[in-house]
């Protein structure tokens, strides 16, 4: 089957377009979070108290196990009885642990024992029903392990699966296959997860994700039967990385382990693989050998601030050859290559690997940007100042190519345009810093942050970037950095205590331009205090977290302080309560348990974002970073712990072989403990046909499905920016007659995205499927759209490059209003836009006929419609096709920007919207109006 080579534009990812939305990243911020339970639940009620010993078959020269136990209470007859079952294995070998004791105890405290048998298996085979049953194994060569809460239904055996037994053993777990089968020799590593800070920023955080060499704390391999052991791990959370060749990479985030965990185990499924091969080659094509070739995945909505950014990784060899062999097939990566002596290029577009594909990489030797950082007002040398940057011309816009004319492996080729350098460095006791090798062309972002110091920033967004990089000679920048402002105060629970080790964050009240350059921070000491220093002059909502407390209202009026133009000191203490707890057991559809799952917390931020997140909102942003997560025991039990109360959150559950299932929105109490019982079910399946004008089969279609937030289903209008964040991840093609399957989709309203070279893209959220439920031989009708083109100028005449076109039917006079009021339809306004060239010129296709406003949402160093509303920025009810339009701009002030309000010096503007089709592109475009 023929399919294409796609990308899509976005501002998450990669270093060049760190400048990306946060507010709008975190919306679609389901990245699934994985912990480990332990031995903490508290019995049941209605739990047995006394049990009968049988003579099963694992009874060995065991007193108990001849009948010495205790006597029935005489409530039960011996049908009514059931049993508790489990295998002994050693972790080191796999084999079965033969005689090795092991004790049931009855929630009264009654224990009977019995000797595992030859094959491992111990089993109790009369005991009791009820809830609060205790298995305990103790002995010599290995970790003691418990096992609590167990329940024992009538007529049933309770098998709690294979125990692993060895000296250490944290973590346990199985990879399988896409169909389900044990994967042999796969490597599984746990690394210690790199997360954003809200003092860090997105542009820090990003740009140091990309240039990293992560490295395991552990790294094991699976047996025969795709079984793996980790038995060093210290208590921690985790990522964890599944690699085979031949299939793509699992990475599973926020792996909660713990020494006294008895969690069942993990099972870790591998993706379908694709795989890229080519050469890294200098400018005048002689190859490059240990070159390193990072492919960074685009998770769309699940991407998550909270864990590693998920790669593959290769290095060239003396041919300069490479080969990527794990990346999965249908998914989106940005690639970047580094070498000694080069500069580093990152792709802007994400490139869709299907199959095979084959791509070479050019390296250039690049220029430097040398500078000094000093304190504003004295000139003295800032030392260790940390200066970031990304350096490039800012473009979108995805890759859709076809695959060649063999159709096979090494038959696709691509290589998106206008790659970027991120680079980062120090400054020396001097205040003097080197950055370099970067690609020549101008600075994109650049944030300067130092211990004491008001970060600074500059961008091509604020109209203060840098001097462009060149080849000639490096690029000359001077820094001035003032020391701002303090806060400072105590941290106490609600009895006073002192709390140590709290995070304390200055996040700005309404100015969403710290999220990506970072706030000012500090960690209270031994007696709760904190100092937050170099905080520039504004209002700010003070945001605290700390392990197993909460804030009662993050972005409250208790919260609030202002720093004065003269900065100075203010003071403010904080109160912190206990946080909430959220508990409960997962179960499918026939009531049994589900162990393994994965479930966590998952923050609702829609109202805190929309209108640029409002007073306070920063603040609500840093608590909405306190989730939890925990993988479900033999029981199907878990136990969410420090869960915030600032925020609205809904608990998410994923599983093997079931959809992923939310809760209702939940707002919990200060020291509240909520039980909340999950059940999984089954999905539903989508199969039919992707059908063209004239009812030619369309080959290759990209087809994605979501289910509509409860919230969504009713709204009259919805774009393509409102709801791509809502779709899975999975990335499903036609046949070449068409055809399309699409099973385990989660039930409810069902959201259809399908998009193909040439077509307008196809939207449907009409769609009712229940769980389990077959919709069978659907067709979608792609139709051919019109184009809009023309060209953006200055108010001097000149074309302006790197602009936003976009092209909706909103906002014309009473659009938005006339669409409030229509009825809920079936579709979905696509995004359509576009940038401009180096001669301003701009093409946007495959328009659906009709009368549509045209706006300039943004334009470097000149006014947009976003944040601006220019009218000479917008082109209201214009008839497709619509050609030689052209846009006279208003140049911005210095330092400000056209996202909205912004200063000299100051730490930037709010990000540009996103893209179409961007990851996670969700963000709420504001309209034109």
């Amino acid at each position: 089957m023929s399919r294409s080579t796609s990308g899509r534009a976005g501002l998450w990812l990669v270093v060049a377009l760190a400048l990306g939305a946060l507010a709008f990243l975190v919306l679609g911020d389901p990245l699934h979070l994985f912990g480990g339970a332990e031995d903490r639940y508290g019995g049941g009620e209605g739990a047995g108290e006394d049990l009968t010993a049988g003579s099963g078959r694992s009874a060995v020269e065991d007193p108990a196990a001849k009948g010495g136990g205790p006597e029935l209470a005489g409530l039960y007859g011996a049908g009514d009885l059931g049993g508790v079952q489990l295998r002994l294995l050693d972790a080191a070998t796999g084999k079965p642990r033969a005689r090795q004791e092991v004790r049931l105890r009855s929630r009264g405290g009654s224990e009977t024992a019995l000797s595992s048998a030859a094959d491992g298996v111990a089993l109790f085979g009369k005991v009791n029903p009820g809830k609060g049953w205790q298995v305990f194994i103790e002995g010599s060569g290995f970790r003691a392990v418990s096992l609590v809460n167990i329940t024992v239904k009538p007529g049933e055996t309770n098998d709690l699966g294979d125990i692993m037994l060895g000296q250490n053993v944290v973590l346990r777990g199985r990879v399988l296959s896409p169909s389900g089968k044990p994967v042999p020799k796969a490597s599984v590593a746990a690394y210690l997860p790199e997360r954003a800070t809200s003092s860090q920023g997105m542009v820090v955080y990003l740009v140091s994700q990309a240039l990293a060499v992560p490295q395991p704390r552990e790294e094991v391999i699976t047996d025969e039967e795709g079984l793996f052991t980790f038995a060093s791990l210290a208590d921690g959370t985790y990522s964890l990385v599944a690699r085979h060749p031949g299939y793509g990479t699992r990475q599973q985030n926020e792996v909660v382990v713990k020494t006294q965990s008895a969690a069942s185990p993990l099972v870790v499924r591998l993706g379908e693989g694709a795989r890229m091969i080519g050469k890294v080659l200098d400018a005048d094509g002689r190859p490059i050998p240990g070159a390193r070739l990072v492919a960074l995945r685009d998770l769309g909505n699940r991407f998550s601030l909270s864990g590693t950014l998920e790669r593959d990784e290769a290095v060239t060899d003396a041919k300069g050859q490479y080969v990527l062999d794990t990346l999965v097939d249908g998914s989106s990566y940005r690639f970047g290559v580094m070498a000694d002596g080069f500069a580093a290029a990152w792709d802007q577009a994400s490139t869709e690997v299907q199959r095979a594909l084959e791509r070479d990489f050019t390296l250039a030797r690049g220029g430097f940007i040398e500078g000094r950082v000093t304190e504003e007002g004295s000139g003295a040398p800032v030392a260790d100042a940390v200066v970031t940057v990304v350096v490039g011309r800012f473009a979108m816009g995805g890759m859709r190519q076809g695959r060649g004319a063999t159709g096979g492996a090494g038959g696709a080729s691509a290589a998106p345009s206008d790659p970027t350098t991120p680079a980062m460095g120090k400054t020396d006791t001097q205040g003097r810093f080197r950055l370099g090798p970067v690609l020549p062309g101008p600075v994109m972002s650049a944030v300067i942050k130092a211990s004491g110091y008001s970060s600074a920033s500059a961008s091509t967004w604020t109209n203060n970037a840098w001097p462009d990089v060149t080849l000639e000679a490096p690029a000359q920048i001077e820094v001035s950095l003032k020391r701002g402002g303090s806060i400072e105060g105590r941290v106490t629970g609600a009895d006073g205590t002192p709390i140590g080790g709290a995070n304390v964050v200055a996040a700005s009240s309404g100015n969403m331009a710290s999220m990506w350059v970072g706030s000012p921070a500090a960690v209270t000491d031994a007696e709760g205090r904190y100092r937050v220093d170099g905080v520039p002059p504004g209002d700010y909502h003070l945001a605290a977290d700390a392990r197993g407390f909460a804030q009662a209202d993050a972005g409250g009026d208790a919260t609030k302080v202002t720093v004065p133009p003269e900065g100075g000191t203010r003071t403010l203490d904080l109160t912190l309560a206990a946080a909430a707890v959220i508990r409960g057991s997962v179960t499918d559809g026939k009531g049994e348990p589900v162990a393994g799952a994965r479930v966590r917390t998952r923050p609702d931020l829609s109202a805190m974002f929309r209108g640029g997140g409002g007073p306070g909102g920063g603040a609500r942003m840093v608590a909405a970073q306190q989730t939890a997560a925990d993988l479900t025991d033999a029981q199907g039990r878990y136990r969410l712990e420090g869960v915030g109360t600032s925020v609205e959150w809904t608990v998410e559950v994923e599983a093997e072989e079931y959809v992923v299932t939310q809760s209702e929105k939940l707002k919990l109490k200060a020291g509240e403990v909520k039980d909340l019982d999950m059940v999984l079910t089954g999905g539903a399946t989508l199969s039919g046909r992707v059908v063209g004008e004239g009812g030619a089969w369309v080959n290759g279609a990209r087809i994605r499905v979501g289910t509509l937030n409860p919230d969504d289903v009713q709204r009259p209008y919805l774009s393509g920016w409102q709801v791509d964040r809502q779709l899975d991840a999975r990335i499903f093609f036609s046949d070449p007659e068409g055809r399309f399957l699409i099973p385990n989709i989660r039930p409810g309203r069902v959201l259809v995205k399908v998009e193909q070279q040439g077509y307008v893209t196809y939207y449907k959220r009409g769609l009712s499927l229940a769980a389990d439920a077959k919709l069978e031989n659907h067709q979608i009708l792609l139709a051919r759209g019109e184009i809009v083109e023309g060209v953006v100028k200055g108010a001097d005449g000149k074309p302006l490059s790197g602009a936003l076109i976009v092209v909706t039917a909103r906002a014309a006079a009473g659009g938005a209003e006339e669409a409030a009021t229509a009825e809920p339809g079936d579709s979905v306004e696509p995004s359509m836009n576009a940038q401009t060239d180096a001669d301003g010129k701009f093409r946007v296709e495959n328009i659906p006929p009709g009368d549509w406003n045209v706006a300039v949402g943004f334009a470097p160093g000149h006014l947009g419609w976003f944040g601006g509303n220019d009218e000479s920025a917008i082109k209201r009810s214009l008839r497709v096709p619509a050609r030689d339009i052209e846009f006279r701009l208003k140049a911005q002030e210095p330092g400000t920007s056209g996202f909205g309000p912004g200063r000299p010096g100051g730490t930037g503007a709010p990000p540009p919207p996103r893209p179409a089709g961007g990851p996670g592109s969700g963000g709420r475009m504001p309209p034109p109006r």
